[in-house]
């Protein structure tokens, strides 16, 4: 039996100068379901940043570009077969409201990528959010045949947040891949006396524990200490408290802003090891391109770290400041640099990531159940839907109309599955 060649829209916003990890995924996703043969369609707001990182791909020319969200996806009698909804932080109706229609229109599967879900991000964080910031992404859940998170661990939180899923919707997990083929491509270079730490300086990031650098200072004399940051995430004197404390011990900071991946891992090729003290993660590419790279990184002890990069990872408790010097001594006091690459490559591999996703989202069109667009997306629903889009405010819905749709939504699901259960 041939395989079918799905047809697979990407909905995302992306950032024109810079990227974060989940706009990576996004983007690494259409280029593994391209890879595996299938027609991918990134519907999104921008030419995205990153795609100057990928331009090498074999496949890269069969990902077509739809940029614009205000008229929705390309408008073509072909159906779409697969719908992925990639969910961001901002509130923006428009974009999940015109999905959700778009995907009712041509009777696709459609697929929430699940990043985070708030129950577990507040159960690490010294820094809760409010619940109601995953709103749209509760909203999309109700119509969504496949809940896509990237660990076993995030599965395991959304299956429990994610309550208000039609029975129908199915949980999976898939890794997502690093930039192997370019990593690849970067030769091994002499491990110099610095050290690597990707983080975030930015006001409601306090989870990626950028301050916490200031604990392992003391150990970093006489290196360099290299920060991979957004740009966009910086604001004056964010830094000054890291600056002034570096100069004290007698280490040299670099500051690194939008890399290109090839830069990135010549970096990291050539460092002595990587510092990754988030709090939370909903995957952590951070510590596996390091370790891909073949450079040992230090972090704390999280579960979703450990399942991604099991024990080449060396990890310390949060708030044992102790334990987690002990462990950046014994990193820069290795003599021989332990192989860690070989460990980390089945999850780091694009090939095994393009592989996984194509037997995904195959069996997904291929169940004989109606879409969940089709069977939860009745007249009345679509009519508020597009009496919503339809708002005269340039920026999309204000959050008390939002708050007013998401409360009729909900009651509506509920007596949706009310009517399932008689």
């Amino acid at each position: 039996m041939s395989k079918k060649i799905l047809r697979v829209v990407v909905c995302a916003q992306h950032l024109p100068d810079s990227y974060s990890g989940g706009r990576y995924h996004a983007w690494i996703m259409g280029e593994a379901l391209a890879a595996a043969g299938h027609d991918v369609t990134v519907w999104t707001n921008c030419r995205p940043f990153v795609t100057r990182d990928f331009k090498t791909f074999e496949h890269h020319g069969r990902i077509k570009l739809c940029i614009d969200h205000e008229s929705g996806p390309p408008n073509t009698p072909d159906p779409c077969d697969v719908l992925i909804i990639v969910p961001h932080g901002r509130h923006d109706f428009r974009m999940y409201g015109r999905a959700l229609l778009y995907a009712h229109r041509t009777g696709c599967r459609v697929a929430l990528l699940n990043f985070e879900s708030p129950n577990w991000f507040n159960a690490y964080s010294p820094e809760p959010r409010p619940v109601s910031q995953w709103d749209h992404w509760v909203m999309v859940s109700r119509y969504s045949d496949l809940i896509l998170s990237s660990t076993r661990e995030g599965q395991s939180w959304a299956e429990q947040f994610y309550i208000e899923a039609p029975p129908s919707t199915v949980h999976r997990f898939c890794y997502p891949a690093i930039n192997t083929p370019v990593a690849d491509a970067v030769p091994e270079g002499p491990r110099q006396k610095r050290v690597v730490c990707m983080t975030r300086f930015f006001k409601g990031h306090l989870h990626k524990g950028a301050m916490d650098l200031l604990l392992v200072l003391p150990e970093l004399r006489g290196y360099e200490l290299h920060l991979i940051v957004n740009p966009n995430n910086l604001r004056h004197g964010c830094l000054d408290p890291l600056e002034a404390e570096s100069e004290a011990r007698g280490v040299t900071l670099v500051l690194h802003t939008r890399l290109t991946d090839r830069e990135k891992f010549s970096l990291l090729r050539s460092a002595q090891g990587m510092l990754f003290l988030s709090h939370f993660e909903g995957y952590g590419y951070p510590p596996v391109e390091a370790l891909y790279c073949g450079a040992p990184c230090v972090s704390y002890e999280l579960p979703v770290l450990r399942e991604v990069s099991g024990d080449a990872l060396a990890t310390a408790p949060k708030n044992d400041g102790p334990r987690l010097s002990k462990q950046v001594r014994a990193m820069l006091e290795q003599r021989v640099p332990i192989d860690v690459s070989e460990r980390i490559a089945h999850v780091a591999s694009f090939d095994r990531y393009a592989h996984e996703l194509d037997v995904m989202f195959q069996e997904l069109v291929e169940e004989s159940r109606h879409p969940a667009a089709i069977a939860a997306l009745d007249a009345q629903t679509r009519e508020a839907m597009l009496g919503e889009i339809g708002t005269d405010s340039p920026a999309g819905l204000r959050s008390g109309m939002v708050r007013r749709f998401v409360d009729w939504s909900r009651q509506r699901l509920a007596d949706t599955l009310g009517s399932w259960g008689r």
